[in-house]
């Protein structure tokens, strides 16, 4: 099994628009370990573990905010790692168990550092003690706060070099720190600032980079953050199409209706079986390219985004660049809402409040549902 390694400080998630850019993001990776950062949550609601969770997370742990600051939530595949011990900090998560795979014994730790260098010295001080109390390979993942040089950095105040309390940490506990494709910087302040750097990094034990050889560390394009995700993985998986259904708000588009009308018309007098076979096949094209579409958007926008904030960063900033960053931002949350609210229709209340796609609720009722909408006989 490939190792896929997912880290990002999402800044909160208190509005459904980023979960939702959470899910999609775990949907796209497909990543065994998922380390969340600055959740701003005082509490993690069943329903919320639900969606986190899915089918492909069987193991959850997170620690809370406290006020508007902070908050982890650490999620990881048991097929892929089996959690012995748990360690919960308001700072950190730490995870030890087994890797399947190698069945070898590994910690996985999740940071989010202070911002202030001797709460973040001392935050660096009891993970040291607590890799060298675990004896195993562990991977660090998250929001460090802090840079390893001047050349991880850009706008800002003045440099004071306080890289050296990284590069002890990172000595000390014998880590490696992969380069980091796709981007220089994982965080960008935005607006008229140029301000950005590499605050973001994924950390492992040399033992985790000989079990995984070809293991890269990417940034991904930034979403509803100022920070971009960072992902370690030999790997990026797509996911497969599942299998046929037909909800009820793509109805609503008057382009299907009429799609539906057409087909049948040009089937009129045969078999019930052909009609409803001829009707699936044409909706099925119509909803993979309606979703191709609707992803492209997003994807689309990501890409624009991501490419003017260069341009902030390079040539500084100016009135009409921040009116576009901003429209385009706007857009962004825009189409998020929108797949928010076609899965709330998706799901209908119940659905929403006890689970997302893949609970074991959802599959019940469904199967209630598809029971009892069976056609057993038709009438002429």
């Amino acid at each position: 099994m490939n190792a896929i390694i997912l880290s990002w400080n999402l800044r909160g998630m208190g509005r459904p628009e980023k979960v939702r850019a959470l899910i999609n993001l775990l949907g796209e990776v497909r990543c065994n370990v998922c380390f969340i950062h600055e959740t701003k949550l005082g509490a993690m609601k069943p329903c919320l573990a639900n969606r986190l969770q899915g089918r492909r997370f069987g193991g959850l742990a997170w620690s809370p905010a406290e006020g508007a600051s902070g908050g982890l939530v650490s999620l990881w595949d048991e097929s892929f790692f089996v959690a012995e011990t748990t360690v919960v900090n308001r700072r950190f998560i730490a995870v030890t168990g087994t890797l399947v795979s190698v069945s070898k014994q590994c910690c996985f730790i999740n940071l989010y550092a202070p911002n202030e260098p001797g709460d973040r010295r001392i935050i660096f001080e009891e993970i040291s003690v607590l890799i060298s109390n675990a004896q195993c390979p562990v991977v660090v993942g998250g929001d460090f706060n802090v840079v390893l040089d001047e050349s991880e950095r850009q706008g800002s105040a003045e440099w004071v070099d306080r890289g050296a309390m990284l590069k002890d940490f990172i000595y000390q506990n014998a880590l490696v720190d992969l380069p980091l494709l796709g981007d220089r910087f994982t965080w960008f302040r935005g607006g008229a600032s140029k301000a950005a750097s590499r605050i973001d990094r994924i950390l492992m034990s040399q033992d985790f980079v000989y079990w995984f050889p070809m293991v890269t560390q990417r940034a991904l394009r930034k979403s509803l953050s100022d920070h971009k995700a960072i992902v370690v993985g030999e790997a990026i998986a797509k996911g497969s199409s599942g299998s046929f259904k037909l909800f009820s708000h793509w109805l609503d588009v008057s382009e299907v209706i009429h799609l539906i009308e057409n087909v049948v018309s040009t089937v009129r007098g045969k078999k019930l079986s052909l009609i409803l076979k001829k009707v699936r096949e044409a909706i099925k094209e119509w909803v993979s390219n309606f979703r191709a579409s609707k992803q492209n958007k997003i994807s689309v926008l990501k890409d624009k985004i991501t490419a003017l904030e260069e341009q902030v960063r390079g040539s500084g900033y100016n009135a009409e660049l921040g009116s576009a960053l901003k429209t385009l931002k706007n857009d962004l949350w825009a189409a998020y809402r929108r797949e928010e609210r076609e899965w709330h229709q998706k799901s209908r209340e119940k659905w929403f409040v006890d689970g997302d796609r893949n609970t074991r609720y959802f599959h019940l009722l469904a199967s209630l549902r598809r029971n009892r909408n069976l056609i057993h006989k038709v009438e002429w």
